[in-house]
């Protein structure tokens, strides 16, 4: 009798519903209320769905049953990095013609939108609309220095020292992005880094510690199995106060200890039934909402300048149709995908 292969479909659910708050945070549907309490409890909860997306990324590299889960998952997380880079490009060209209409928006004369473009491309991996594409970047350097430690023989508790450092950097150079004054002899330093990342979301800084907690997680499945669901509950729903009335700052500990709460929640138990389905939707839902969310503001709504928010269209309303819009996208896109190899390239099915 066939063993029936278990999955952690969980993580699939929560990927594909976490989808939904990013579109969120780019459209800003509850703008038009005017509530700032609405504001921090919604946005606090919606600050942990990228840092989701990255432990899971590192997590199902390495929670394999295998013999060295270490180096086979470095190896994995190598191809996973490169998969992901083709995935950042191609969709940087697809974006193309939003990025175009963004820079007219922006009044840039040509040469001015060409250096914006490349600078955003190669070192801050979004362009003007094409926020969503920071994320693809920052994961394949994440995952590809990951993959670089697990290759030569550093343990994981090294990696874990390596990437926590970073994440204190990283918030240590936002504090000093945002000081009155600073030292003449760092102020170039600051300066010239932002000046060419424009924010430390590179993968270094800061995706690289949510992949690495992840890894960690991977790592010790069988542990996680075992961590009891009321604690980790309560420890998130502490975190997730911390978030509301401190900040929801994804280097910040009250955001970090939320998202690994939610996904040890997500990643307890596997089962049966897998959910493909959704693992394909959140991934095309990620991808295409900022297309609708420009077409539907600029075309449907008659909206005017470079600033994409305004008061003159209503945004829980534009929210809903965007999410409609992309679902219908993910449907279609997953179904074609099985017939076209170029689309499954392109939608990542």
């Amino acid at each position: 009798m066939t063993a029936v292969r278990k999955t952690y479909a969980h993580i699939d659910i929560a990927k594909f519903i976490l989808a939904f708050f990013v579109v969120a945070i780019h459209v800003r549907p509850f703008d038009n209320w005017e509530n700032p309490t609405v504001d921090a409890l919604f946005y606090s909860a919606a600050a942990v769905a990228v840092p989701y997306f990255f432990i899971a990324s590192g997590f199902l590299c390495f929670a394999r049953d295998e013999e060295n889960p270490w180096k086979t998952g470095g190896q994995r997380a190598r191809k996973q990095a490169k998969a992901v880079l083709e995935l950042y490009l191609i969709w940087t060209l697809i974006y193309l013609p939003i990025i175009a209409f963004g820079s007219m928006q922006d009044g840039l004369s040509v040469s001015e939108a060409v250096i914006r473009f490349v600078q955003g491309t190669i070192f801050v991996g979004e362009n003007i609309w094409a926020w969503p594409l920071w994320y693809l970047l920052a994961l394949a350097v994440a995952l590809a220095v990951v993959s670089l430690f697990a290759r030569f023989a550093a343990t994981p508790r090294g990696l874990a020292v390596f990437a926590t450092a970073m994440l204190a950097a990283g918030a240590g150079l936002n504090m000093l992005n945002h000081a009155e004054t600073l030292p003449a002899a760092i102020a170039p330093l600051i300066d010239g880094y932002f000046d060419l990342f424009y924010t430390t979301r590179n993968g270094l800084f800061e995706g690289l510690f949510y992949v690495v907690c992840g890894v960690i997680l991977g790592l010790n499945q069988h542990v996680v199995g075992q961590l009891k669901a009321p604690v980790i509950a309560l420890i998130a729903a502490i975190s997730y106060l911390g978030c509301v009335t401190i900040t929801p700052s994804a280097q910040a500990p009250f955001c970090a200890v939320l998202a690994i709460c939610i996904f040890a929640l997500t990643a307890r138990t596997k089962t049966e039934r897998s959910h493909r389905w959704m693992r394909s939707a959140n991934t095309i839902i990620y991808l295409v909402h900022m297309i609708f969310f420009v077409v539907v503001v600029y075309g449907v709504c008659d909206h005017t300048g470079s600033y994409i928010y305004g008061t003159d269209y209503n945004h829980m309303a534009v929210y809903l149709l965007v999410c409609a819009l992309s679902i219908a996208t993910a449907a279609l896109g997953i179904k074609l995908s099985a017939k076209c190899g170029l689309l499954k390239r392109i939608f990542h099915c």
